[in-house]
């Protein structure tokens, strides 16, 4: 009982003065948006996001990706210029927003070189310079030694790590947001969604820190955001936020705490300081289940880059495949209820898939994708899948590559028969588990 008054006293008090910085992933454009990528768009796209913050001096960050650009260098300096003309901040996120988990260090580390180039010029002309550096998927490294050497790299190019405490899965229900068959509902769940998870670490915060610490929030430039920033923004007013830069966030004892475990998923670094006091892994609310299976159904069978893409249950019909209302799954027994089994739960699933199966569950070459289990040194009280691909290691967005969305989704569990929650497909292949 006192630890409980303890908990409440101690949010109590946070809670009038409680601190997010706003940081933003992908610019120009991305983090599961499906929406056109040319100048013009983008640029419409920007403005709209960026209003908010410039009228209401709001401080921001963006995280660039150069490779993000279809407009060349010359537009992307437009983009960027905006962002700084609304007084935002600006940071490295890779040029082509690489899997560290999926290609070598070295390779890593040219393709933050690569990202610098347009973002360096357009800091350079205010009289600023590139400190923070995001890691795409938020993957720090999958074993202490690229943990460590990619910490070292960093180090030396005078970069600062921008970590993340409000994580969240703000891209599920961006990708969905320009389908007319969902847009409505997206706009009327997705800012509730985002307070369960904002509620939801303000007392992981005080579990693991002992206080309400200054939250670091990730989101992705979206139309959906740009369109529900102001009804986001609320949702932190009316819980008592006040909005301040990274750098003051970060000026918070609690980002000094040490971050030991090796981790080849992208978790909030809540979870991460919790794990190296060895404490039990406790996970943030999941996106509904309708947002990860109309997801599914779009990167399944649905085109890139479009502004209105067909309903996902009509074209799950049309292909003669299963579907429950709004891009549900029918039952499949092709997977074993013995996957996902764990050890004290200390086992993670790996699920690598050695060929592209062309007929869907249950087809003829089903049987012979390649499941194994792997023991995981990170893995705790949750089974977590990672998805792997043998030949395609870089993560863009094309249907092969889309599993590189797949790695750290978290709250699994495999039944025999059925898919529902999360499904990752490879050009029109379910490789499967099952997410609740």
């Amino acid at each position: 009982m006192r630890i409980l008054l303890g908990l409440f006293f101690a949010m109590t008090l946070s809670a009038a003065g409680r601190e997010v910085a706003i940081t933003i992933d992908d610019l120009p454009r991305g983090g599961g948006d499906r929406g056109p990528r040319d100048l013009a768009s983008v640029r419409a796209m920007t403005v709209q996001l960026l209003a908010p913050f410039r009228e209401q001096k709001i401080p921001v960050i963006g995280f660039v990706n150069e490779g993000n650009a279809s407009f060349g260098p010359k537009g992307l300096r437009e983009i960027l210029d905006l962002w700084l003309d609304a007084g935002a901040e600006l940071g490295n996120h890779g040029y082509g927003h690489l899997n560290i988990n999926q290609v070598p260090l070295a390779q890593y580390t040219r393709d933050i070189v690569k990202g610098e180039p347009v973002l360096r010029e357009a800091l350079g002309a205010r009289g600023k310079t590139l400190t923070f550096y995001r890691h795409p998927f938020l993957f720090t490294g999958p074993t202490p030694e690229i943990k460590e050497g990619m910490q070292r790299f960093l180090d030396q190019h005078h970069y600062r790590v921008a970590p993340v405490t409000l994580d969240n899965n703000d891209w599920e229900f961006a990708k969905i947001y320009l389908n007319p068959e969902y847009k409505e509902r997206v706009r009327r769940e997705y800012v509730p969604y985002m307070e369960s998870v904002v509620e939801f670490f303000e007392r992981r915060s005080v579990e693991v820190v002992g206080r309400e610490i200054p939250q670091v929030l990730l989101i992705h430039a979206s139309q959906m955001n740009a369109d529900l920033m102001p009804e986001l923004l609320a949702m932190f007013r009316r819980r008592g936020y006040a909005f301040v830069s990274l750098e003051h966030a970060l000026a918070d004892e609690a980002y000094r705490l040490p971050d030991t475990q090796v981790f080849r998923n992208g978790i909030s670094w809540i979870h991460r300081w919790g794990m190296s006091k060895s404490m039990p892994l406790k996970m943030e609310p999941d996106s509904p289940a309708w947002v990860r299976e109309a997801k599914v159904a779009f990167e399944t069978f649905g085109t890139d880059r479009t502004d209105e893409p067909e309903p996902a249950s009509s074209i799950m019909a049309g292909r003669g495949l299963p579907h429950e209302g709004r891009g549900g799954f029918g039952c499949s027994s092709a997977v074993s209820s013995s996957l996902c089994a764990s050890a004290g739960g200390a086992e993670h699933l790996s699920v690598h898939a050695t060929r592209i199966i062309q007929h869907g569950p249950g087809g003829p070459d089903w049987d012979s994708a390649d499941l194994q289990h792997r023991q995981r040194p990170d893995a705790v009280h949750q089974c977590l899948p990672e998805w792997e691909l043998s030949e395609r290691q870089h993560h863009d967005n094309t249907a092969a590559n889309r599993l590189s969305y797949g790695i750290a989704q978290r709250r699994t569990s495999t039944r025999a028969g059925c898919f529902h929650g999360h499904h990752h497909w490879i050009d029109g292949l379910l490789v499967g588990s099952n997410f609740e």
